[in-house]
């Protein structure tokens, strides 16, 4: 369903306007990040974005900052909607481990109705 909408919007907009929408979005974390926070880009649409010394409860605050920055801004083609999955690096956890609770927590936003936050 996902891929069926993005390529929808590609097929609407083209594929320029599609990198240029996501070269947007990939600056709105940068610019609410401290330097010591990292940003990712995992696959197409997905980023990470890593905040050293922050709790659950601050990162959903900035994702929360986020989600409304990226509803509100004007991209030129339409409104975009985001989700967001956060969760808390624990002493046992493994790169994989983290990468599947915070998944887990993506999917659970987007089966809430998409552009929402879901911790984990």
């Amino acid at each position: 369903m996902l891929a069926q909408r993005k390529y929808q919007r590609n097929d609407t907009y083209g594929h320029l306007t599609g990198y240029l929408v996501l070269k947007e979005i990939s600056t709105l974390p940068l610019e609410n990040m401290r330097c010591i926070d990292k940003l990712f880009r995992l696959g197409w649409d997905e980023f990470i974005v890593l905040l050293s010394k922050s709790g659950i409860e601050d990162s959903t605050r900035l994702a929360e900052r986020l989600k409304n920055e990226i509803n509100s801004f004007d991209f030129s083609c339409e409104k975009l909607t985001c989700s967001f999955g956060v969760t808390e690096i624990k002493d046992e956890d493994t790169i994989d481990s983290i990468l599947k609770r915070s998944d887990e927590a993506l999917y659970t936003s987007k089966h809430r109705g998409k552009n929402c936050i879901s911790k984990k």
